[in-house]
């Protein structure tokens, strides 16, 4: 009986590894925010207020094999302020600002050589900007 208690662990326990081993930690909200504001101040805005939702794995269908790891970001808000005149004729001044809700964020590993947990954008929903 005793046998059997011990043959059962080991197999509990080399199940929750695989099970546990199989699934990546998303990066910390704080790194999404700083990936997230870094992308909107690169083009003409300033990011004033942001709110990071749930982190979601991509979804097993949009997998790609031996792929880097990604996430889906929801953003309940975030408020962007226009740091230059845009648009045609100006429909944007400088000094406007926007928010938004219920955005979501696409981010994915970069496999750059030599640099580690670098995140990249790779799609944007819900938050029409250039």
């Amino acid at each position: 009986m005793g046998q059997y208690k011990i043959i059962f662990s080991h197999i509990l326990i080399i199940a929750a590894g695989l099970i546990i081993g199989g699934c990546s930690t998303p990066p910390p909200k704080s790194t999404i925010k700083k990936v997230i504001i870094s992308h909107f101040e690169s083009g003409p805005y300033k990011v004033l207020e942001i709110v990071i939702g749930d982190i979601s794995p991509i979804p097993a269908g949009e997998k790609q094999y031996m792929g880097t790891e990604g996430y889906v970001v929801t953003i309940p808000a975030i408020t962007l302020e226009f740091t230059r005149d845009f648009g045609e004729p100006w429909n944007y001044k400088k000094g406007q600002y926007i928010t938004y809700q219920d955005g979501t964020v696409r981010i994915k590993k970069t496999k750059t050589a030599g640099k580690t947990d670098e995140w990249l954008i790779v799609d944007i929903a819900g938050i029409p900007v250039l």
